[in-house]
């Protein structure tokens, strides 16, 4: 047997970010692949034509990421394009199924992680950005040619994302149509979750909000999208909160850390949405969505979807993260248990074409190709 070589490494194929389409004809997920001469990665976006089988290569810049379905025929994606920008700004794009050329949707003047369709051409978006309005010029003075800059807050650099002073992840509705970026989080606040309702009526976010040190507690806000009203559900006070999933309308998910000794695993609630109240369902000792730590991966995507009265997830299991799904009660049954690392999936509604619903992952053993498992 051949001697894996590092030159193998740039050979493998990461995946990641399934998303079916509505109707469940199509599925988008990315491909990444090491790139040796930037000291990066290159991203592309795929399309899975879930009858045949068939793949198709749907973007070539080798920088394509966040692919959300606009309809059955088409979808949006961030990707930079022409020269280079001295600003924080994220470009995303529209393409059909067709094929051909990219066109520019809407471009948002802040680096944006996250974006998901509201109507009427707003959208839910997580920003990165200095939360006191900094001036940008001021900002790259700073950084270039100075020896020493003023750090007011712990944390301030954080591995792999650099300078962290003051920048906070902040949540908020963008309108494409003016421009104009409204802020749901606080000003201090840096969002670590958020979830948008099927109906598109409320938002449920937590995140931990700080001005000089930052904190292991964290709170859960409801937001209502038509009054603009923010609800503390859980204040920032003694737990970490994480995971907010919606379970319909009317119905949530979210966990709850105590975190009384290290690596413990958080109690599971359910949330009433119209009430407010929630409830701890049974002690699952498990992260909601786990993985696999590993080199190995690179890529993220959805690891927990609510469908047909019941939450999927993925979990961790000794070496590897299973596919499993909870009902309402916190009773978990095992949906798939390949072994290796299952990191993100989606489920395609059942429908007379396609017979039973369907969930999509990328394979784990070997990252090289994408699997499906029928669910029963």
């Amino acid at each position: 047997m051949k001697k894996v070589t590092y030159q193998d490494l740039y050979e493998f194929n990461f995946l990641s970010d399934v998303a079916y389409s509505p109707d469940g004809k199509h599925a988008l997920f990315a491909k990444h692949n090491a790139d040796e001469k930037k000291n990066g990665y290159k991203s592309y976006i795929w399309l899975l034509d879930t009858e045949s089988g068939e793949t198709k290569q749907m973007t070539f810049g080798g920088a394509e990421r966040g692919a959300k379905w606009l309809d059955n025929e088409s979808f949006m994606f961030t990707s930079p394009r022409g020269e280079k920008s001295k600003t924080p700004k994220t470009e995303y794009h529209r393409l059909t199924l067709d094929g051909g050329e990219a066109q520019p949707y809407f471009t948002i003047p802040e680096r944006a992680t996250s974006a998901e369709p509201l109507g009427d051409g707003k959208f839910l978006v997580v920003e990165v950005k200095h939360c006191e309005g900094r001036e940008k010029e001021e900002e790259e003075k700073a950084l270039d040619g100075r020896d020493l800059l003023v750090f007011d807050e712990i944390y301030f650099w954080f591995n792999g994302l650099g300078i962290r002073n003051k920048i906070r992840n902040t949540l908020g509705i963008f309108d494409s149509n003016t421009g104009k970026f409204k802020a749901i989080s606080k000003k201090y606040t840096n969002v670590a979750g958020a979830a948008l309702s099927p109906d598109k009526k409320h938002v449920l976010f937590c995140g931990t909000t700080y001005t000089d040190v930052s904190v292991r507690e964290g709170g859960l806000y409801l937001y209502d999208v038509e009054t603009g009203k923010t609800t503390t559900v859980v204040k920032q006070d003694k737990f970490g909160v994480g995971a907010p999933t919606f379970m319909g309308n009317d119905k949530a998910f979210f966990t709850l850390n105590p975190m009384e000794f290290a690596g413990q695993n958080p109690y599971f609630c359910k949330l009433d949405i119209k009430t407010g109240e929630y409830e701890k369902l049974p002690y699952a000792d498990c992260e909601a969505g786990g993985a696999v730590g590993t080199d190995c991966n690179y890529g993220g995507g959805q690891n927990r979807k609510f469908y047909d009265g019941k939450l999927y997830m993925t979990r961790s299991v000794w070496g590897n993260a299973h596919l499993m799904a909870m009902d309402q009660s916190g009773k978990f049954e095992t949906v798939c248990k390949t072994d290796g690392s299952i990191n993100a999936f989606d489920i395609a509604d059942g429908n007379e074409r396609n017979g039973p619903c369907r969930a999509l992952h990328p394979r784990p053993q070997d990252r090289r190709g994408e699997a499906r498992h029928h669910l029963q």
